[in-house]
C-alpha cells in the first residue's frame, strides 16, 4: 500500500510539474502569467469537482455504512474517463487550431 502510495504521489507531482513548465512556454512572455494563472484555476476546480464526484459514488455504493470496493473500482473508473475524455478534447482543439 505504502509503495502504491508513493508512486501515486510520485507521478502526480512530476505531471503537475510538467504541466506548469508546458502552460508557461507554449505561450508569449507577456501573457504566462495569465495562462499559469488559469492553469492553477482550472486545476483546483477540476480536483474539486473530481473529490466530489469520487465522494458521491462512494456514498451511494455502501453496504452497512461502509464503502464497498465497486464504490473505489467505479470511482476511478469514472476519473479514469473523464480523463480520457479531457485528452481527447485537448487533441481535438489542436486539429481545429
Amino acid at each position: 500500500m505504502a509503495a502504491g502510495a508513493l508512486l501515486l504521489g510520485m507521478g502526480v507531482g512530476f505531471s503537475l510539474e510538467a504541466g506548469s513548465a508546458t502552460v508557461t512556454e507554449a505561450v508569449e512572455g507577456d501573457v504566462a502569467a495569465v495562462s499559469a494563472a488559469v492553469k492553477s484555476t482550472v486545476r483546483r476546480l477540476a480536483g474539486g469537482v473530481g473529490g466530489q464526484t469520487s465522494t458521491l459514488l462512494l456514498a451511494l455504493i455502501m453496504v452497512a455504512g461502509h464503502p464497498r470496493f465497486a464504490a473505489f473500482r467505479t470511482a476511478y473508473l469514472v476519473a479514469a474517463g473523464l480523463s480520457l475524455l479531457g485528452g481527447l478534447l485537448v487533441l481535438r482543439a489542436r486539429e481545429d487550431g
